[in-house]
């Protein structure tokens, strides 16, 4: 389940909280389109999938999309405009694009281990000419359970 919130600009408040149910697959993954179409078929439209800690893309040996993504080392809240030539933009590889930039590190907090924390990196995804930024925020819910994984986006390209 995917629950969120628009918040029309930065001086707006949220708006309620809306609820996307999404199914997982056999294999254990969620897609992700964060920007559905009326009448795009269900499983082609996806911008990147969830698969307990990894992230895969629509692109590359991962999909047959044209996703690609990069990292940024400036702040969410800062980033407004993007790069929109797809040369600066990789798809996926075999190990994932988030390889070479994970999203997160493994067991850096002594007094939780075995916990997965987040870079708080933020990365461009494109496709088409549709740029966002995408932070990935936490692996575990509410109540502590793992593989819900908290991210926060924004459209930002054209």
């Amino acid at each position: 389940t995917l629950e969120y919130a628009i918040q029309p600009t930065a001086e707006d408040d949220f708006g309620p909280t809306l609820t996307h149910v999404s199914t997982v697959g056999e294999n254990g993954t969620t897609l992700i389109d964060l920007d559905p179409q009326e009448g795009v078929p269900i499983g082609t439209g996806w911008d990147f999938e969830l698969e307990g800690w990894n992230v895969s893309l629509n692109g590359g040996p991962s999909g047959a999309g044209d996703v690609g993504v990069i990292t940024t080392s400036e702040p969410f809240d800062e980033i407004t405009t993007a790069f929109v030539d797809g040369v600066a933009y990789r798809t996926d590889s075999y190990t994932g694009v988030f390889g070479a930039s994970r999203w997160y590190r493994y067991h850096i907090d002594a007094g939780t281990p075995n916990r997965i924390s987040p870079t708080f990196e933020v990365y461009l995804l494109k496709r088409g000419e549709t740029v966002y930024k995408i932070q990935l925020l936490d692996y575990y819910g509410a109540t502590g359970a793992p593989r819900q994984i908290t991210f926060r986006y924004e459209r930002i390209a054209p």
